[in-house]
């Protein structure tokens, strides 16, 4: 997916001369899928990734300790012998609940952000069952 944060250092004139820069993470696109405001290091996550008008705009690539760690926790694949399931969403993406320390875990954004999901739940239920 190629998850990299980017720094805004776009020059505002006029109006938005006070218009302040942010760090964001984006998908390898122009969607970026949380960001940290300008001289913060809280996240914040957006429910779905975002299109960020790029043009006329500037960025450069930077190291972000907490959008890098994030990144993370969106690219994680089962690369253990943990037991995981392929989950495709209504929206057509695919996620991957995986069974760590009896726990269900999911690779979307909204797990990362909020710590669950429709889709870990989802997994969690049917094998319960």
């Amino acid at each position: 997916m190629g998850l990299s944060a980017y720094k805004e250092v776009t020059e505002w004139e006029g109006e938005h001369s006070k218009t302040r820069n942010h760090t964001y993470l984006f998908n390898g696109k122009n969607k970026a899928l949380a960001y940290a405001k300008d001289g913060d290091a809280e996240i914040f996550v957006f429910h779905t990734p975002l299109t960020i008008d790029t043009r006329r705009r500037k960025f450069v690539k930077v190291k972000h300790q907490k959008l890098d760690e994030f990144a993370l926790t969106v690219n994680m694949e089962s690369k253990s012998d943990n037991p995981s399931w392929t989950i495709k969403s209504e929206s057509g993406n695919t996620y991957t609940v995986e069974l760590i320390d009896g726990k269900y875990q999911c690779n979307c954004t909204g797990y990362s952000y909020r710590g669950s999901c429709k889709h870990s739940k989802s997994v969690a239920e049917k094998q319960q069952s």
